[in-house]
């Protein structure tokens, strides 16, 4: 029944548009035919005023019920926002890809040793084989500032510096035993190599 309803007002009106001449009133009556009426008038709802009124209820208790889907325009953007964004799940990464990639950054960059961790500081790749510094570099990667980096000697010559990376796993912690830090110049083009070999 509320189908029925719905079609029937969804269907064009076919009411005969009526002249003022045609109204049935001659040159000799005094009353209103267009928007010279009193303002006691506009108030009164139209006759297509009311049918486009009881088109939307119609429309909206037949979505209701389930008939009629509502229209969403498409795919939701947030929703497809909240998709692509949706990091890849590490677990996809393969060890023997970054172990290949890793030997390729140490000798580009001067790394003697590195570790790659995740957004929660979880080890995801780790050749530093030092229980000491690998517990360091996860917490200098809690304390790493968003896009910036963290160093602290741990030795005559040797210095582990961490560096956050965003990439298409999400935000990764990159830590490295070097001689000297790494200036800012050297850090954007490591991170942009790491992110470039990892996806």
């Amino acid at each position: 029944e509320v189908r029925r309803l719905a079609e029937e007002l969804m269907e064009p009106s076919h009411e005969k548009e009526i002249a003022e001449s045609d109204a049935g009133y001659d040159e000799q009556f005094e009353g209103y035919t267009d928007s010279t009426a009193p303002s006691e008038f506009d108030s009164v709802a139209s006759p297509r005023a009311s049918v486009s009124n009881a088109l939307a209820a119609a429309r909206k208790v037949a979505e209701g019920s389930g008939m009629l889907q509502a229209s969403s325009g498409g795919i939701d953007p947030e929703q497809e926002h909240k998709k692509q964004a949706q990091p890849i799940d590490l677990s996809e990464l393969d060890q023997a890809v970054i172990l290949s990639h890793s030997k390729k950054w140490a000798e580009q960059f001067g790394l003697s040793s590195l570790i790659l961790m995740g957004e929660g500081q979880e080890v995801v790749f780790d050749t530093l084989e030092n229980k000491m510094l690998t517990r360091m570099a996860r917490k200098l990667a809690k304390s790493t500032p968003e896009s910036g980096n963290l160093f602290v000697k741990v030795g005559a010559e040797a210095c582990l510096q961490v560096v956050e990376i965003s990439t298409a796993y999400g935000s990764l912690s990159l830590g490295s035993l070097v001689v000297a830090p790494l200036s800012g110049d050297r850090l954007v083009q490591l991170s942009a190599k790491v992110n470039q070999d990892l996806t």
